[in-house]
């Protein structure tokens, strides 16, 4: 508990790795939708 800030550091950083990595996940389900969709125009 004595070291806050560090905690808090690592905190921010983990939240900042959820967010990029869920955005990344949305973008890859919307790539492989768009795929799908194209395949079957195909």
């Amino acid at each position: 508990m004595q070291k806050l800030s560090i905690a808090d550091v690592d905190n921010k950083n983990i939240v900042e790795n959820l967010s990029t990595g869920f955005f990344k996940t949305l973008l890859l389900i919307m790539l492989s939708k768009k795929r799908k969709k194209y395949s079957l125009l195909k």
